[in-house]
């Protein structure tokens, strides 16, 4: 059972060293460019069946806030709190291709009214990937259209 809600933060850095680590609060998060996107969810638990707009900053443009260049050989990995099973969660791998091609949001809202998401959704931060990014990006077979909840740190490599 998840009890209450957290403000939201999110940490970048660059692995393995936490060189160039920046925190991202709520209010920094928000300051962001933000987008929406209407899609079908794909997570575990708690989230209704159909189209669901999501709002919050693509995962590139998080990064490239927290002044980490990319390299067009690395990886991001996105990783989060113990799930359920109380087991930490295995990061998402994406390449970095498709970070930079596809629209890969953190969303920190959801709703027609963009309303926070709540921890018994799996927030107050998760990621989210537009349909668009079926068409001409693939995904790495491992984490294919890996929507996660409870995210907390963005590592690039």
């Amino acid at each position: 059972m998840i009890v209450g809600n957290e403000p939201g933060a999110i940490k970048v850095d660059i692995k393995p060293f936490d060189v160039g680590s920046k925190l991202f609060d709520r209010p920094a998060l928000d300051a962001l460019p933000q987008v929406t996107i209407e899609e079908p969810v794909d997570y575990k638990f708690g989230w209704p069946v159909g189209k669901v707009k999501l709002t919050g900053v693509r995962l590139r443009d998080i990064i490239a806030a927290a002044d980490i260049e990319l390299s067009s050989q690395g990886r991001v990995f996105i990783k989060g709190k113990a799930s359920l099973s109380s087991e930490p969660q295995e990061p998402v791998q994406l390449p970095i291709q498709e970070v930079l091609n596809c629209d890969i949001i953190l969303a920190t809202r959801w709703g027609k009214e963009a309303v926070p998401i709540p921890s018994s959704m799996g927030g107050p931060i998760t990621l989210a990937f537009a349909n668009s990014c079926k068409n001409g990006v693939i995904l790495s077979p491992k984490n294919s259209q890996h929507w996660a909840t409870l995210v907390e740190r963005v590592e690039v490599n």
